[in-house]
């Protein structure tokens, strides 16, 4: 079977690549833009849960008002992030040190059924985890580091993105 040029996968990992280098060259800039995109989301998933939860209640009555509460919350926490950018960079940086640190804690907790099957891989995942709960805490007391973790985390995923589209193109 032979494999076709598909352009497609070129453009888009070459714009990839682009955005990653833009976002590495103008960092402050990137990290506005994020913040904007991410209230953005957030109104979004909160529209997007309350019409499912309209649509979900006009299927089967449930009572809804959690569901209508969170999408309330959400649209809410959207809007503040979008018209109060340094609420939007303090939710960031909160957000991803407190991801670093559950994840890691979750990793040591699942580690303890890795232990009895692979011994190698065990000490490995524990060491990983171990340093992502440290750069949890550093992030939880560093928020530019955070601020700067999260452009470089968007850049380095555009970047990878870009490349594997490029290669697939061909």
């Amino acid at each position: 079977m032979t494999k076709k040029f598909d352009p497609f996968s070129l453009i888009t990992g070459i714009l990839s690549l682009i955005l990653a280098f833009v976002i590495l060259d103008n960092p402050i800039n990137a990290f506005s833009t994020f913040i904007t995109i991410v209230g953005v989301f957030s109104v979004i998933e909160g529209i997007l849960k309350w019409t499912g939860i309209r649509f979900a209640h006009w299927l089967v009555p449930v009572n809804t008002r959690w569901g209508t509460i969170s999408a309330i919350l959400d649209i809410i926490l959207g809007l503040v992030i979008i018209y109060v950018p340094q609420f939007g960079a303090a939710y960031i940086w909160i957000s991803l040190a407190m991801w670093f640190i559950f994840d890691s804690i979750f990793e040591l907790w699942v580690g303890r059924f890795v232990r009895s099957s692979e011994k190698g891989y065990y000490g490995f995942h524990t060491v990983l985890a171990v340093i992502g709960l440290i750069v949890g805490i550093i992030l939880l007391f560093s928020p530019a580091f955070a601020m700067s973790l999260s452009v470089a985390i968007v850049a380095m995923y555009l970047t990878l993105f870009g490349i594997v589209q490029v290669v697939r193109s061909f």
